[in-house]
């Protein structure tokens, strides 16, 4: 970690605006969360899914700067919708995931 860092992996979010090859699915104004790390999907730690030992792994608010930013850009395969979740259930997924996670391995 290097510092300045903005902090903040903990997201709820609104779609501000979208970039070109996002699926039509994601729409401005929808509310989000996202998936604070990076993983490439081809490496031995992402096919046995342990993202987390991914050794260019950039998470937000460690090595990124997070979500406590004014706006941040995230890859549409990162970003979460769930209109039925209000904001403060979805910034709770990503340390709700965490537990679900150590009980699982």
């Amino acid at each position: 970690m290097e510092y300045p860092r903005i902090p903040g992996h903990e997201i709820s979010a609104i779609i501000e605006k979208t970039g070109p090859g996002v699926p039509q699915s994601f729409k401005t104004g929808q509310r989000a969360t996202v998936e604070p790390y990076t993983n490439c999907g081809q490496c031995t730690s992402c096919k046995q899914k342990r993202f987390n030992a991914y050794r260019y792994n950039q998470t937000l608010s460690v090595q990124r700067d997070g979500g406590m930013a004014g706006y941040i850009s995230i890859p549409w395969q990162k970003v979460l919708v769930e209109e039925d979740l209000n904001y403060v259930q979805l910034a709770l997924v990503e340390p709700i995931t965490v537990g679900f996670h150590a009980i699982l391995y």
